[in-house]
């Protein structure tokens, strides 16, 4: 169960950074066969599955928010240059002088 909720975090994560919310739509219900087909294939009851699915839905759409609130902060810290790399004074105001 965990390493299905960690693919599914890693997954969302990724398609944040990437696309817009309506990706989710296909996601999940990829998300839905997957992990009911390894409950079938592993022989784990309804219940057990059906609490897998809900987790690994759950951290496909937290890890997605995750990952599109990080794709704003990355562009925004582009747009206002106040990233750590960004030189500090002109040089062309020191060849001027």
């Amino acid at each position: 169960m965990t390493t299905m909720m960690i693919l599914a975090a890693l997954t969302g994560a990724v398609l944040g950074m990437r696309f817009r919310v309506l990706v989710l739509i296909p996601a999940i219900g990829l998300c839905i066969v997957l992990v009911a087909a390894f409950g079938a294939v592993r022989g784990m009851g309804l219940a057990h599955t059906a609490t897998m699915v809900i987790a690994s839905a759950a951290a496909l759409q937290l890890s997605y928010l995750v990952g599109a609130l990080l794709r704003f902060a990355i562009a925004g810290t582009r747009l206002s240059g106040s990233a750590s790399f960004a030189p500090k004074h002109n040089p062309r105001e020191e060849i001027a002088q």
